[in-house]
Formats: C-alpha cells, structure tokens, sequence
C-alpha cells in the first residue's frame, strides 16, 4: 500500500512539474513574442518618421512648382512686345521699305 501511495505522489509531482514547465514555457514565448514585436515597433515608428519627411519635402517641392507657374504667368503678362526699332529707324529716314 506505501508504494501506491507513494507512485500517486510522484505522479502527482511529474505533473505539477509539467504544468510549471508548459506555464513558464507559455510566459517565454510571450515574451519572446513581445520583444520581437519592440524590434518591429522601432522599425515601424522609424519608416513613419522618414514617411513624414518625405511628404513634407514633396509639400515643399509642389509649393516651389506653384510659386514657379505663378511668376511664369505674371512674367508673361508684363512681358513687352519686342519691335524691330531698327529697320523702323531706316524706314523712318528712308522713307522705303523693303520686303525681304
């Protein structure tokens, strides 16, 4: 009868040791898990900053293409016509013009 009870007891321990062993196993991999994900985090928050400078540089590169159009537009519009102040010169002290 001792051995029975005694076996029934170390069973009851490999059990037990099992259950610790599966539970502390269970708290490694989340863990694990865990400090995989900060890695990741890390990375992600970095792409995030570099995607922030990006669009705030193409902001800036659109800003300088309508600042450009801009001043092109108004140029064109202060633009003056360009007359030919010599051959009218001649034609004004020759009196003749002379068609090419």
């Amino acid at each position: 009868m001792p051995s029975i009870i005694y076996s029934l007891y170390t069973q009851h321990r490999k059990l037990k040791l099992v259950a610790y062993l599966h539970a502390t196993r269970q708290r490694l991999l989340r863990l694990l898990v865990l400090v995989q994900w900060a890695h990741k985090a890390r990375a992600v928050s970095e792409v995030s900053r570099v995607l922030g400078t990006a669009a705030n540089h193409a902001n800036a590169l659109r800003d300088a293409a309508d600042n450009l159009a801009y001043l092109h537009s108004e140029l064109e519009a202060t633009a003056v016509a360009h007359h030919d102040v010599a051959t009218a010169m001649h034609v004004l002290q020759s009196g003749e013009f002379l068609f090419v």
